[in-house]
């Protein structure tokens, strides 16, 4: 699994969704990406753990609260939480 924060606005997220339970200045989301790699020849070259989507769907919070603080300022934001399923096929254009 990664981890990481990336831009999604709400029209990407599958589930149904009340914007009004998010509170961000920008469409920014925590992502949970599983990544699969394909060689040349098709053949599987790594993948995630196996977990099943629905599986760490349910083990996730559906929002985290983060809290970026500098010497001047301090913002929180509530972002929702997505899976990002992905595949990856190497030697393709």
């Amino acid at each position: 699994m990664f981890l990481g924060i990336d831009y999604v606005t709400t029209d990407e997220i599958e589930d149904e969704v009340d914007e009004d339970e998010f509170e961000r200045a920008k469409p920014l989301a925590t992502v949970v990406n599983q990544r699969y790699v394909y060689d040349e020849d098709g053949d599987l070259v790594t993948q995630p753990d196996p977990v099943e989507l629905d599986t760490l769907r349910s083990q996730l919070p559906r929002t985290v609260t983060v809290t970026v603080t500098s010497e001047s300022d301090e913002y929180t934001a509530i972002l929702p939480v997505v899976v990002y399923r992905y595949w990856i096929f190497q030697g393709e254009n």
